[in-house]
């Protein structure tokens, strides 16, 4: 194991995350009381996408365009796409940053949980086309220390946003108008391939969300928020099917 991945593997499992550490600054972290800093982080070139969900899509498709240099490292490593440690803490991170920011904690870790799946739907299928064409594979050595602390800070202003475009996702009409405005403008502009498009797709899956009008389910976690709010779109489909 080399020093970077060392220095990664000690950022994401210490304290400070699972600690509460405010992941609005995750370019630092804190480690046994020092400070320790991730590598300089400079965003991508997005075009943002139209409407008022537009600023948050757009960072869903910056964090789907690192997700490609996550993969050539994992390829390049022999690394698998699940990372099962890894994906579990920056869940309980996006909890904890949620309760404090007065989000759902449910419904951020559904929404968190949602980018995990979209980015191995970019990364599977990037492996699947690099085994077939290894020659499309970057020479460059990408640094997953970086990129971890990319998708660190990518996560925390998925939380803010999600916290500023709450009333408007909570409102079923005008979030199924701007939802697909957003997604559909964000993958035109920035002219996603199918690959990113699907994955798209599967991570704005929780995007809208509707209050709990009744008591919160007994299982935790985002897939009984997802489930819940599943049951809600179907019943508003059926009363307007039916109308």
């Amino acid at each position: 194991m080399n020093l970077p991945e060392k220095l990664c593997r000690r950022v994401v499992t210490g304290a400070s995350m699972a600690a509460g550490i405010a992941l609005s600054t995750p370019a630092a972290f804190a480690i046994g009381g020092t400070p320790l800093a991730l590598p300089p982080w400079t965003p991508q070139t997005i075009v943002q996408p139209l409407g008022r969900l537009g600023p948050l899509v757009e960072i869903v498709i910056e964090r789907l365009l690192v997700i490609d240099r996550v993969a050539a490292w994992k390829f390049g490593s022999g690394e698998p796409v699940d990372a099962t440690k890894r994906e579990q803490q920056e869940l309980d991170a996006g909890r904890a940053h949620a309760s404090r920011l007065g989000v759902e904690p449910d419904a951020a870790v559904a929404f968190l949980q949602d980018q995990i799946e979209a980015s191995k739907v970019v990364q599977r299928g990037l492996f699947a086309r690099w085994a077939e064409h290894p020659e499309q594979v970057s020479a460059a050595h990408p640094d997953i220390c970086r990129m971890r602390g990319q998708i660190d800070h990518l996560n925390a202003e998925l939380l803010q946003e999600l916290t500023s475009t709450q009333d408007l996702r909570s409102t079923f009409v005008g979030c199924t108008v701007h939802l697909p405005l957003a997604t559909q403008s964000g993958a035109i502009l920035n002219r996603l391939d199918t690959l990113h498009r699907q994955a798209l797709r599967t991570a704005m899956r929780t995007g809208c969300v509707t209050p709990w009008t009744e008591d919160p389910p007994t299982r935790g976690g985002g897939e009984a928020f997802r489930d819940g709010h599943q049951r809600r779109v179907r019943g508003s489909q059926d009363a307007s099917a039916s109308a």
